[in-house]
């Protein structure tokens, strides 16, 4: 029997786990890239001073982080699709875990384990991120394993995003407002592929379509410079336009799209009198799920 497992990044499993949560993702050394003590204090301080703002959110959603629907039932369909083949699923930063899962295949005998990170660009915050804690868990668990590398340009995930896109589109001038989470601009200056893959996958899509269009960011984190434009700054230039914005670097629904661009940007655009409609991410869409199929039988 083979396995496969997608990744994501987690979230609080209910408003009790929000605190825990926050201080695992900024603890991450692949996003605060200091060194001990500093890092350990830092994240408490961050996570302290986030708690309550994101303590709302999550009450907004429900008490528990959408992702965990969200892969569970992506896990679910893949694995209906694949004969032959257990569909997992893991957190990077809350359970279940990378290490737990491992945990759970090594002790149930798999012989051979795919990880399949759910972040079609690769990041150091991201994708390196949860490559290396699988690294790290498989060597205290063995297991023959692969680890699908980032899927930004496959011709089906550029397939799905256009077809999505599509059902929304009323006419040649609607505006195209590709929105990306953010990254801090040292990232690229480090050599973060982030950006470029970003607008790799952006120029493809467009490739289907004639629209005006602009790539901008969300979601920034923590201070300092961070990928920009910003998406407040793209509304702010097409008051009165019917605009798609389209959150190209999820494939899930989560706070980002569920509370930011849902609510607080959807309540902005209202404002600028502009037409907003906000396109779905490719979640369990069965051509999304069909091209995770593909790109695991494709895998080498």
């Amino acid at each position: 029997m083979k396995a496969v497992v997608l990744i994501n990044l987690g979230g609080a499993p209910n408003l009790e786990g929000v605190r825990d949560f926050l201080f695992n993702l900024f603890y991450d050394e692949h996003i605060l890239n200091l060194k001990n003590p500093l890092r350990y204090l830092l994240a408490k301080l961050i996570s302290l001073l986030r708690y309550k703002r994101t303590e709302k959110i999550y009450k907004y959603l429900g008490g528990v982080s959408p992702l965990y629907t969200e892969t569970q039932k992506q896990a679910e369909a893949l694995e209906r699709k694949l004969r032959g083949w257990k569909v997992y699923y893991a957190m990077r930063y809350s359970p279940p875990t990378i290490k737990d899962v491992v945990k759970k295949l090594y002790e149930e005998g798999f012989k051979e384990v795919v990880f399949f990170p759910l972040y079609p660009q690769r990041s150091f915050s991201t994708y390196d991120s949860a490559r290396d804690e699988i690294l790290k868990a498989l060597r205290e668990y063995p297991l023959k394993a692969k680890v699908v590398k980032e899927f930004y340009r496959e011709p089906c995930f550029i397939k799905t995003w256009q077809g999505i896109i599509g059902e929304y589109v009323k006419d040649d001038e609607d505006f195209f407002l590709f929105s990306a989470h953010s990254i801090p601009l040292s990232f690229v200056e480090r050599g973060d592929p982030y950006r470029e893959q970003v607008e790799e996958t952006v120029n493809l899509i467009m490739k289907g379509f004639k629209n005006p269009f602009k790539i901008c960011y969300q979601s920034k984190a923590t201070l300092g410079k961070w990928l920009e434009p910003t998406l407040e700054e793209c509304l702010k230039e097409l008051r009165g336009r019917r605009v798609l914005v389209i959150p190209v670097s999820f494939v899930s629904e989560h706070l980002e799209t569920l509370y930011e661009l849902d609510l607080i940007y959807r309540n902005l655009a209202q404002r600028l009198k502009i037409d907003y409609v906000r396109v779905k991410t490719p979640s369990c869409r069965d051509s999304f799920v069909e091209c995770l199929k593909e790109i695991l039988l494709n895998l080498r």
